[in-house]
């Protein structure tokens, strides 16, 4: 059985970095090996806030550090980042800013990066005022001021609607806020469940993971039950296995992808993990299950658009897709390329999209996936621990 390392959790990290900054406590430690995000965060807050902050493609660190640096008395601040990053809105958060007294511009287009603060807010004095959020399109526009209210003299009470996307991600963040100890990465781990499906092997172990988690992407263990594989919780960590019905069917699947039946198809409402959906919607083709995901109408403001990329890309696999704003079915399973012609597959410099495709070049050597660098944002060791893998399935 492979033993698997995995990532501590960003979310759950940068959140406990914010928090240390803001109560002016002694930052934790940070490494060259952690995820770039971390490192990332951690350098703009080490030295104090720079008065240019630039954020490159990590929507977390711009989010959270907008509200920071708007109760800071050393600006003006620019807040920016790479050019994705300025395609992802952040308006929402700049009016509630305003609200309660930042003086902020938008530097180019309305409602995106980059940003400039001209005068903080004034917390000291401020009295008690609700922030309301109607459709907000990010979970961390709370979360961000969540981290923040305590230096409001009187608080601040917080209001959004209760379909807010990602709303696990609010809750995780209340827990952070209360106290919790830092965590392996449940994101991380959900690759893990589809490149069983894709490898050679009836086991992995993902070292030092544990179901007590208070991330909601751990949801990923009883989705992945529909698809034939077992999660069981022990000393060294989770063990997901293959069912003995999921080995026997992967054994004949990529000779037919035309699905036997013209049932519904299963559905999965993400609203609350969205991340998950690269993950499982490989994991569909790789099964040739008929699988729909909803509710992830936000993959469109993430480091890609991810529903375009990830139909783009089943689309030179051969795998047949449809999808609007809120949703895509997964309508055909995974055939290997009977050509052996190169097929390059891109990550769009999206982490989740280069992991969760990774799968496929376990099938199929002849299958490359760009870029894969764009996997240390959130998971610095990951080509190390999918190189374990590959080495078995080719006997190197």
């Amino acid at each position: 059985m492979v033993s698997i390392n995995l990532p501590i959790s960003k979310s759950i990290f940068n959140r406990i970095l914010i928090l240390s900054y803001l109560r002016r406590e002694k930052l934790p430690h940070v490494d060259s090996s952690m995820p770039d995000d971390i490192v990332l965060l951690h350098s703009l807050l080490s030295a104090g806030l720079p008065s240019e902050i630039h954020c490159k493609n990590a929507g977390t660190v711009l989010r959270f550090l907008l509200s920071v640096a708007a109760l800071e008395d050393n600006g003006p601040y620019l807040i920016t980042g790479d050019e994705r990053m300025k395609e992802r809105p952040i308006g929402d958060l700049v009016d509630a800013l305003r609200l309660l007294g930042a003086s902020i511009n938008y530097e180019e287009r309305e409602g995106f990066p980059p940003i400039r603060i001209l005068s903080p807010v004034d917390y000291k004095s401020h009295t008690r005022q609700a922030i309301t959020f109607t459709n907000p399109v990010s979970s961390q526009f709370i979360s961000s001021l969540l981290m923040v209210s305590e230096k409001f003299k009187s608080g601040l009470t917080i209001k959004y609607p209760e379909d807010t996307p990602s709303k696990q991600y609010i809750k995780m963040t209340e827990k952070v806020i209360a106290g919790t100890a830092i965590e392996l990465d449940w994101s991380a781990a959900a690759f893990w469940y589809t490149l069983l499906l894709s490898s050679n092997e009836d086991a992995f172990l993902l070292k030092k993971l544990t179901t007590n988690s208070l991330q909601g992407d751990r949801i990923i263990a009883a989705i992945m039950a529909d698809f034939g594989i077992n999660t069981k919780q022990t000393d060294e960590g989770i063990v997901i296995s293959k069912s003995a019905a999921i080995a026997k069917k992967l054994s004949v699947t990529f000779s037919n992808k035309e699905r036997t039946n013209n049932n519904q198809p299963a559905t999965y409402n993400l609203s609350n993990t969205p991340d998950l959906a690269p993950a499982i919607a490989v994991a569909a083709a790789i099964t040739n299950k008929y699988v729909k995901l909803t509710g992830i109408q936000n993959l469109k403001w993430k480091e890609s658009d991810r529903i375009k990329a990830m139909c783009s890309n089943f689309a030179k696999l051969g795998i047949r897709t449809i999808s609007d704003d809120n949703s895509m079915t997964i309508m055909s399973g995974y055939t290997p390329n009977s050509s052996k012609n190169t097929i390059r597959v891109e990550s769009y410099n999206d982490h989740r999209i280069a992991m969760a495709f990774s799968a496929f070049s376990l099938i199929d050597s002849n299958i490359e996936i760009l870029n894969m660098d764009c996997c240390k944002k959130s998971y610095p060791s990951f080509l190390d621990e999918y190189l374990k893998v590959a080495s078995l399935a080719t006997g190197d």
